[in-house]
């Protein structure tokens, strides 16, 4: 069963202090804490960390959700098109809070982008392998087809062309100069 989060209210007390309650159990709970501090609250573990430059001077009410209760929400709201004939993924999302609907998307779009780098490049790596294994498949076999026409040529007392035309223009010069 997926923990559920008690309503948080946070509020800015200075740059480096806010107050945090919450209530649970008919409890009320009041904390006065530091930006960055590591927050752990039944079961749950944050930080609130400010945006830089930004006093924020209202209350903010929030509620940590649920890994599990996360992923089907995205599930049900991410629409994906792939054509078939094309390299175009196209990918929307939509949320009552557009700049969540934004950061989830980004965060979906840069998991994939990462996918796929991943297995492009174990792609190229096995293609890399395959061509490496075929050349060394290769060179095996010149390397036995030289030793099979050399030992032809030797067991057949070919004549070798390169010396023999050497030997025969050696000997028309003899004969021309006589």
């Amino acid at each position: 069963k997926p923990l559920i989060s008690p309503l948080f209210t946070y509020e800015q007390i200075d740059q480096k202090r806010f107050k945090l309650s919450f209530k649970t159990n008919n409890t009320s709970y009041y904390r006065e804490l530091a930006y960055g501090q590591q927050i752990q609250v039944q079961g749950f573990s944050f930080k609130v960390i400010p945006i830089a430059g930004r006093p924020i001077k209202e209350k903010y009410y929030f509620r940590i959700n649920a890994v599990s209760e996360v992923l089907i929400a995205v599930r049900n709201s991410l629409k994906i098109d792939d054509n078939i004939n094309t390299n175009i993924l196209n990918l929307s999302y939509t949320d009552a809070n557009p700049r969540y609907a934004e950061d989830m998307l980004n965060a979906i779009l840069s998991e994939y982008q990462n996918y796929d780098r991943n297995q492009r490049s174990m792609s190229m790596k096995q293609i890399s392998y395959y061509i490496d294994t075929l050349l060394q498949r290769m060179s095996l076999v010149l390397h036995k087809s030289g030793l099979e026409m050399q030992n032809f040529k030797s067991g057949h007392q070919m004549l070798n062309i390169s010396s023999n035309s050497d030997a025969l223009v050696k000997q028309i010069t003899s004969l021309e100069t006589e």
